[in-house]
């Protein structure tokens, strides 16, 4: 009885190496081949200390953790030179591992590659700010240039500024604003100003015309208001007759 749970408990120990062995060649690391004999107190090698699995019994369901241990397996328990039985023909063990390696190192890949958009996702966020701050005054000085409402902001990538469409309550209350500026104001419409008209009697006399001056006959009052002039008399020849009458 004691002898069979000595030999059970070698084989457990020995599939637990074998893993730790396979994790560590699917990263590529060399390793020594494991030793089937179990590590003792005794032991100077390993200090009487033996190794956990690396896989947890939780990620031991995905493929990428089948396959590390199948090549721990086939590394471990096959004998160099060995073949296995499949379907369409045999396996060698060399071919099994290098199979095995090559798909595991596809893993590794994405790994690495995760790593590097994880530093570059970082170094985005970093740069952002100044990014934004860099876009921001080159749109405003493209702006001056050509002016917020110029159509050619679309090579720029830009959008020309155009008048805000009013709501109909918007535009009844800037023509409410209008009408009570020019209240205010006392300005009326042109319209308005036309109904504009007196309406009462005026009252007018013969002496305020006559007396009012006239432009075109401004001249001819004044010709009519100076006096006649007096003829001059002329000395009669000697032995006319007298005119009658004198």
């Amino acid at each position: 009885m004691t002898k069979k749970n000595g030999s059970s408990g070698q084989a457990t120990q020995a599939v637990a190496m074998a893993v730790n062995q396979g994790a560590a060649v699917a990263a590529g690391a060399s390793a020594a081949p494991p030793s089937l004999t179990p590590s003792g107190p005794g032991d100077a090698g390993t200090g009487g200390a033996t190794a956990a699995p690396i896989l947890s019994a939780r990620a031991a369901g995905g493929l990428r953790a089948k396959l590390q241990l199948m090549l721990a397996g086939v590394q471990s328990m096959i004998p160099d030179g060995a073949s296995l039985g499949a379907v369409n023909a045999p396996i060698k063990k060399s071919d099994a591992v290098a199979e095995l390696t090559a798909n595991l190192a596809e893993y590794s890949g994405v790994d690495v590659a995760a790593s590097t958009a994880s530093k570059a996702r970082l170094q985005l966020r970093d740069d952002l700010p100044a990014m934004r701050a860099y876009y921001a005054a080159l749109a405003t000085g493209v702006k001056q240039l050509f002016g917020d409402t110029s159509p050619d902001l679309v090579h720029f990538g830009l959008k020309p500024k155009t008048a805000q469409k009013l709501t109909p309550a918007q535009l009844l209350a800037r023509t409410e604003r209008a009408r009570q500026t020019r209240t205010i104001r006392g300005t009326i419409s042109k319209k308005e100003k036309a109904q504009l008209k007196f309406q009462g009697q005026v009252a007018v006399s013969a002496q305020a015309v006559e007396a009012t001056p006239r432009a075109s006959g401004a001249g001819t009052t004044a010709q009519a208001a100076a006096p006649a002039a007096q003829p001059t008399p002329v000395a009669a020849p000697a032995g006319a007759a007298p005119t009658p009458g004198k």
